[in-house]
């Protein structure tokens, strides 16, 4: 590489991909020519490789784990590599040596299930700070060498009687981690409850194979995960179904609506926040023609017939001799959504009143609420986040039953 005068380059430079395809490939560090990345190639669950750009050869330092994903890598202390593996939604820390023998110096495990979402370290400084939270846990700021620590709650007597909430996502790849939640604590401590996390195929718990199983042709598979994580907590009496409510947002919303279409008698209550109903016309609008990854395309012959056997909006049947009556359903939307425009919504909740709501044996509510002058739900000013989450127990107080405890 010739570079002249001020820093400008004076002949052509070719560029060479490091990785025969695209994919996940984060740079962590190098030691002059010795080049450290975490990679997806060939490793759906994530593997550590150097590359050496003189030699042109690649080293693998911590190969892939078939049961573990490495969420993260950081390099500190000069010469320490950090590793933060999800193993069954278990989170662990792994420091290595940061060489080619990759040599394990230190495992740190948590008692608690526990996500470690922020974390800061460099190279030049001694010590990485990490932040973690759980369900039950809104955050807390630790250094790298930290105690272990235990989150004590009441125990739920497993009767069948007990309100549930189950929360679905399966989708894009996305982890659904423990996250501290407003609402699951609330659900859990003002309605005696049990709140429940699915992570489905689709997500990205399990790796990129755990993404392929959920997707595109087989995205049905992650509406089957759902409904047979319901039954596990009806059939282990976590609850039973006339308590089961369950909720998804954004992709869950598509997934848990598709289930209820899929088996509406395992189900009490659905929520349904902003989901894709209408999978034979998302590519249309806005950003949709970028989820073809997801949900298929439906001019592949292959992936029509899959969306046509999930799709919300064309799934919906009414009840009958061999057809049980739909749960008590609570569709959402935002009239500012620019992602999952409004419409997906409007056409699931007419469609719904119209095929199932004017049938004699339906007496479950079927509703929509449309909330003003905000969007997608990423982000919202708190008094529209208090007036959903407040939506969200009034419904599911008047549908079910439950008795919120104050």
């Amino acid at each position: 590489m010739d570079i002249g005068k001020n820093g400008a380059i004076t002949r052509d430079i070719p560029i060479i991909p490091l990785f025969p395809e695209p994919g996940e490939h984060q740079y962590l560090a190098n030691d002059e020519n010795v080049f450290y990345f975490r990679t997806n190639s060939d490793a759906a669950n994530f593997k550590i490789i150097s590359f050496d750009v003189e030699k042109n050869e690649w080293f693998v330092i911590v190969d892939e784990n078939p049961s573990a994903v490495i969420d993260w890598a950081r390099v500190v202390a000069n010469d320490k590599l950090v590793l933060c593996y999800n193993e069954h939604l278990d989170t662990r820390l792994e420091i290595r040596k940061l060489d080619d023998s990759g040599e394990l110096i230190k495992t740190i495990a948590f008692e608690d299930t526990i996500s470690s979402w922020d974390h800061y370290g460099r190279r030049d400084l001694p010590d990485l700070f990490l932040r973690v939270e759980s369900y039950l846990n809104p955050g807390i700021l630790y250094r790298l060498y930290f105690e272990d620590y235990n989150v004590e709650s009441e125990t739920t007597e497993l009767d069948g009687q007990a309100p549930c909430l189950l929360y679905g996502y399966g989708g894009f790849g996305n982890s659904i981690l423990p996250k501290f939640n407003v609402k699951y604590v609330l659900f859990a401590q003002n309605f005696d409850g049990v709140v429940a996390v699915a992570n489905i195929r689709g997500g990205g718990e399990y790796g990129k194979t755990w993404w392929e199983e959920g997707r595109g042709v087989n995205k049905p598979n992650a509406v089957e995960d759902f409904i047979a994580a319901a039954n596990f907590l009806v059939n282990n009496k976590y609850t039973r179904a006339a308590k089961l409510s369950v909720m998804g947002s954004s992709n869950g919303g598509t997934v848990v609506a598709s289930a209820v279409n899929r088996r509406p008698d395992v189900f009490g209550a659905a929520i349904l926040d902003v989901g894709v109903m209408d999978l034979l016309r998302f590519r249309n609008f806005t950003i949709g023609h970028l989820w073809l990854v997801e949900y298929g395309d439906i001019e592949k012959e292959d992936e029509l017939q899959a969306i046509l056997r999930y799709s919300p909006l064309h799934n919906i049947t009414a009840p009958g001799s061999s057809s049980p009556s739909y749960p008590a359903v609570f569709v959402t939307t935002a009239d500012h959504d620019d992602r999952v425009v409004p419409f997906h919504s409007y056409k699931y909740l007419a469609e719904l009143q119209h095929s199932v709501g004017q049938t004699m044996s339906q007496t479950n509510p079927l509703m929509m609420r449309v909330y003003q002058n905000i969007g997608h739900g990423y982000s919202m000013p708190t008094m529209k986040a208090i007036e959903k989450a407040t939506d969200l127990f009034c419904f599911l107080e008047n549908a079910l039953g439950y008795e919120f405890h104050f």
